[in-house]
């Protein structure tokens, strides 16, 4: 169960990360600091479960 969890929060890291990167073409300033914000957020997300799956294995 705890790792279906993981592979939920790694899909929406994932996402997050894609959207980011989408908005870093955008010609407003606004939008590109949000494209950055979802980066560094979907990095936040993504780290935390796959160091706690490899500590398990």
């Amino acid at each position: 169960m705890k790792q279906i969890l993981i592979l939920i929060r790694v899909i929406m890291a994932i996402i997050l990360i894609t959207l980011g990167v989408n908005n870093l073409s955008e010609p407003s300033n606004t939008d590109v600091f949000i494209g950055v914000f979802e980066i560094i957020l979907g990095l936040a997300i993504v780290f935390t479960p796959i160091t706690s799956l490899f500590k398990k294995l």
